[in-house]
Formats: structure tokens, C-alpha cells, sequence
């Protein structure tokens, strides 16, 4: 495993992080309201897919169990067609499967490093 990926999988993590607070005490319609969160989050979502891509296959393949290949789409529907995406997919993304990448992302440094970050 390469040093990269470690500090690509911790800049995932911290993106996460920016999106949980942006959004934190919001519902489903606070979000498509706050216009300046749905930006920051679009571009949040952008770099966690970007960062998944750039991951090397060695990691993507011993940690099968994430979906990269959904997060790595995901960010080119993101990027190339946010204003066409379900707004409820996207909110989806963030309250659902974001917590639950963080936390498999969170296991991994842990595994990686032998530290509880």
C-alpha cells in the first residue's frame, strides 16, 4: 500500500467531514434551499470521487467491499450533470453513505497506520 493512498483516504475523510458540518441541523428542504451548501457539497462530493480514482487498484482491490466504482461515477454525474441530479439522491449520499464511507475509510488508517486517529 502506498503512502499516497493514506494520505488520499484521510483528504476523503476530511472532505466528509466539511460536508457533515455544512449540513449539520439541516433536513432534506433546508438543504435545497441553501443554495451556497448545495455548491460546497457539489464540490466536496467532486473531490472525494477524484481522490477515490486516484486510490491505487492494490487498495480499491483489498478493500472490495467499498463501492469505488459508484463513488468514482458518482462524482462524474456530480461534475458533469449536478443540475440534472435527483436532489434526493444526493441528500441520500450525504445523511446515508457518506457516514458509512467515513467510517469503513476511518477502520482502514486505523488497519494502515496501528493509530485510532
Amino acid at each position: 500500500m502506498k503512502v499516497r493512498d493514506l494520505s488520499r483516504i484521510n483528504k476523503i475523510i476530511e472532505y466528509i467531514d466539511n460536508i457533515e458540518e455544512d449540513v449539520q441541523g439541516m433536513d432534506v428542504n433546508d438543504y435545497s434551499a441553501d443554495r451556497k451548501t448545495k455548491f460546497s457539497t457539489a464540490h466536496a462530493l467532486g473531490q472525494i470521487g477524484e481522490l477515490a480514482k486516484n486510490l491505487s487498484d492494490e487498495l480499491r482491490q483489498e478493500y472490495s467491499h467499498i463501492p469505488w466504482k459508484d463513488i468514482m461515477r458518482f462524482r462524474d454525474r456530480v461534475v458533469h450533470g449536478y443540475d440534472k441530479m435527483s436532489l434526493f439522491i444526493i441528500w441520500d449520499t450525504i445523511s446515508v453513505h457518506l457516514p458509512l464511507l467515513k467510517e469503513d475509510l476511518t477502520k482502514i488508517t486505523i488497519e494502515i497506520t496501528g493509530e485510532n486517529t
